[in-house]
């Protein structure tokens, strides 16, 4: 008995097999391609988004920082609006000595959980705003309308999840094999120290 007939192309023309089966395997070829790029891209994005991530953080603060102590900072009226028990001028320079620090730690990639730890505080004092000062982070009282300066610290929210999943990687292996042990060492085969070292 004859095999089916071939589909037809799209102007109805009957496809030759050799044809057809030409296209299918380069749409195969194509879709393997494609797949092994997306494999590749995802892994890239695996290794280094997160310490892009740190270092991002680590050079906005270092430069937010330093906008503080040289007094040139759009943030400065909205500290000093929640500062009652200090000069607020003062604290603002302080201030910004300690966003500088933090982000020396982020860009170091040392003593990072004393780093995130004061990175969080911040953060979350920085959100404080909403509370403390609602006029100026809302219109006529509406939660839906912010204003700028409520935008300007509502993408503080951004930055503490960012810090949140730096954080999330601290007892990842990294790359290579190495894995923590007690104490926070890594050997070069991921084993533990060997004992009487």
């Amino acid at each position: 008995m004859p095999g089916p007939s071939p589909r037809p192309d799209a102007r109805g023309h009957p496809r030759s097999r050799t044809a057809d089966g030409r296209t299918g395997g380069l749409l195969g070829r194509t879709a393997a391609l494609l797949d092994h790029a997306d494999r590749l891209l995802v892994s890239w994005l695996r290794r280094t988004s997160v310490p892009l991530m740190r270092i991002v953080l680590g050079v906005l603060f270092v430069w937010f920082g330093i906008l503080k102590i040289i007094d040139y900072t759009p943030a400065t009226e909205l500290i000093v609006g929640t500062i009652y028990l200090f000069d607020p001028e003062l604290f603002v320079r302080v201030l910004g000595g300690v966003e500088v620090l933090i982000g020396l730690g982020f860009l170091a990639n040392r003593a990072m959980r004393l780093v995130l730890l004061a990175f969080t505080g911040l953060m979350v004092g920085t959100l404080l705003t909403f509370v403390m000062l609602p006029e100026l982070m809302f219109e006529r009282g509406n939660p839906l309308l912010i204003t700028v300066e409520g935008g300007y610290v509502a993408k503080n929210v951004v930055l503490l999840v960012a810090g949140m999943v730096v954080a999330s990687q601290l007892r990842t292996p990294p790359p290579g094999g190495a894995r923590p042990v007690r104490g926070g060492e890594l050997t070069a085969r991921g084993g533990p120290p060997a004992a009487g070292r």
